[in-house]
């Protein structure tokens, strides 16, 4: 009977450290994911540049993303458009965008990675920010 006490008490040890490896990692990944505010939008992703670029990916947790965009051109013509990629490289929304300032929505989307293709022509500098409406 003994035996199978001290059987006991190493598995509950044995358990009770994988519990606190557990919440160590819980803990590394909420660093690097920050919290979201539920009815709101999160802003998930800036970019800035003065060329063309394809950047890193970025995690979408919700299904309504919103992009913000503001550029200045050079005199003369000016173009500036922003695709939306998932990570199987599906083109999911093209912005051919005229205006120098502004802001889109995809809609229905699912949760995981993107990235954006920024493409210009005449562009002196450009922001885009990426947010996701994380519902109630």
């Amino acid at each position: 009977m003994q035996a199978q006490l001290n059987k006991k008490d190493t598995e509950i040890t044995s358990l009770k450290a994988l519990l606190a490896e557990r919440d160590i990692r819980i803990s590394e990944l909420e660093k690097l994911v920050p919290p979201y505010r539920k009815g709101e939008w999160n802003l998930i992703a800036t970019f800035q540049g003065q060329s063309e670029v394809t950047t890193n990916y970025f995690y979408v947790a919700g299904t309504e993303l919103r992009i913000n965009w503001t550029w200045t051109s050079r005199k003369g013509y000016a173009s500036f458009s922003v695709d939306l990629y998932d990570e199987r490289n599906n083109r999911i929304e093209h912005l051919g965008l005229l205006q120098n300032e502004g802001s889109s929505y995809v809609h229905n989307i699912e949760a995981g990675n993107y990235y954006l293709k920024i493409s210009t022509l005449g562009i002196d500098r450009w922001t885009v920010t990426v947010e996701v409406f994380i519902s109630d």
